[in-house]
């Protein structure tokens, strides 16, 4: 019976340590089966699952969150994001205006990193129009200045008109205003896991949605997170 029971702990073991199993967060869940209702969360209770408990436990969350992580693996789009990340200084600009990493115009590289991410989402199962409000992805850099916001238009040009997605904005951060405070956003730094999530009022989009968001780079290492939502079934009264 002990080698039994033995066994099967090495086994519970091997599975729980599965390197599949990459988004870990520490929150226990008040929630419901369904999407329409406020979406609470405690973050006193430590789970180690995937997806996280508390998006297996509420339909629409866990359909964001696969939409986001399939989206990210899409073709490496992960590493597209992190190079862009790590090529944005206009000072490394080559006039060639192609889009190979390290040697390219920034204005024509964020042109090309922002179809790339429209593609990623369209195989992930997501429609993204620009200057439109749900579906919306959002991503930032790890301090919060926002690189893409899909609800905004998206000016390839680059003119020198803010609250467009284009390279300039980007650079002088006037897409949107840092997100570093958001709760979803917060959360991808905060915890190892990597994920966060909320349901609130926007005043981007002037309506309630739901968010799921994904860091990008390892915990305390981050390039920066992406963050996919859409209008909410919840009831505006809390």
């Amino acid at each position: 019976m002990l080698f039994i029971v033995l066994i099967a702990f090495i086994v519970g073991v091997a599975h729980s340590t599965d390197p599949g199993q990459h988004f870990h967060i520490p929150c226990g869940c008040l929630s419901t089966q369904n999407c329409d209702s406020p979406y609470l969360i405690n973050c006193n209770k430590s789970l180690n699952v995937h997806p996280p408990k508390c998006l297996e436990e509420s339909r629409c969350f866990r359909e964001l969150f696969d939409q986001v992580e399939a989206a990210i693996l899409h073709e490496h789009f992960y590493l597209k994001f992190a190079e862009a990340i790590r090529q944005s200084d206009p000072a490394t600009d080559a006039p060639n205006g192609n889009c190979t990493p390290g040697n390219y115009n920034s204005a024509q590289y964020y042109n090309c990193f922002f179809q790339a991410l429209i593609d990623a989402f369209s195989a992930a199962g997501v429609v993204i129009t620009p200057g439109t409000a749900s579906p919306r992805v959002l991503c930032t850099e790890s301090d919060g200045t926002v690189i893409v916001d899909t609800a905004r238009a998206w000016d390839q040009d680059n003119t020198n008109v803010a609250n467009l997605n284009n390279y300039q904005n980007w650079h002088n951060k006037k897409i949107n205003e840092n997100h570093n405070s958001r709760i979803a956003v917060l959360s991808t730094q905060l915890y190892s896991c990597g994920v966060g999530y909320e349901r609130k009022w926007s005043s981007t989009v002037g309506s309630n949605q739901d968010y799921v968001a994904v860091r990008i780079g390892r915990y305390l290492q981050a390039f920066g997170e992406c963050r996919l939502s859409q209008n909410s079934l919840a009831p505006t009264q809390w």
